[in-house]
């Protein structure tokens, strides 16, 4: 066709070269195309794989908490005070080498507040642990996941909680839950506290809980395993699970 239309006659081996790169051509289209109309499938697959790595986060989390109370004999406190009677510490620093933070853990300065000069350049840092894949999250330090605190729960308002005080069994009880959209970065001392006020109209409020993830919200039990909860459940059975030792194990949800 060449040859016919610009007078242009090819030799053998130039002709191959054309039907080549022709033929390549219409390969490398076909595989674009292909690779469009199976975006949708690749999107809708998303979901659940982020789901996944989320629930793998909090997994992690569940397994730093009971390496601490190997250690030390009780889980974490929610917060540690300073001596002006502030919160200071997170219960999410004091895990860190339990998430193979070993080397920032020793950065830390626990002799100023967590947003003190010398702990900013540690507080900074983005730990993709405690952030849900879901979010957009570049270059920021915030946290989606925080601990049940309040009276009664595994994170007191002061001191700490051990596996032998939580008479409702580790598998009826709620130690952490995931919050979108939070905004506190990952080592402030900050946790919602459980309203029972806010139970019957809206139990996740009650917590503060909230997810990137359609249809449910993922806890962390105080035995380590992560559940889907949906924001249908029960005031009641809502409220058994946050509380450890209300004599109501096990609990059916």
């Amino acid at each position: 066709m060449l040859e016919e239309s610009f007078g242009i006659k090819l030799s053998r081996s130039s002709r191959r070269w054309v039907v080549g790169v022709a033929v390549a051509f219409v390969v490398a289209h076909v595989l674009v195309v292909a690779v469009w109309l199976a975006l949708p499938s690749v999107s809708s697959g998303r979901g659940p794989t982020r789901r996944s790595m989320c629930m793998n986060h909090l997994k992690q989390i569940g397994f730093a908490l009971h390496n601490y109370h190997d250690q030390w004999g009780s889980f974490p406190p929610a917060v540690t005070y300073g001596p002006d009677g502030e919160p200071w510490h997170s219960w999410r620093v004091l895990i860190l080498p339990y998430l193979d933070q070993s080397p920032l853990y020793d950065q830390y300065d626990f002799d100023e507040p967590w947003d003190g000069p010398n702990n900013l350049s540690v507080t900074r840092v983005q730990l993709h642990v405690y952030q849900c894949p879901s979010a957009n999250m570049l270059f920021k330090n915030e946290t989606h996941y925080f601990a049940v605190t309040g009276a009664n729960t595994v994170f007191p308002p002061s001191g700490c909680c051990s596996l032998n005080q939580i008479t409702d069994g580790s598998s009826n009880s709620l130690a952490t839950f995931e919050r979108s959209g939070s905004d506190v970065p990952w080592a402030a001392p900050i946790d919602p506290v459980f309203d029972p006020a806010r139970l019957p109209g809206d139990p996740f409020g009650s917590l503060g809980a909230r997810s990137y993830h359609s249809s449910s919200c993922q806890f962390l039990f105080c035995d380590g395993a992560v559940r889907g909860l949906s924001p249908d459940i029960p005031p009641d059975t809502f409220r058994n699970l946050v509380e450890i030792n209300d004599g109501t194990s096990p609990v059916e949800f």
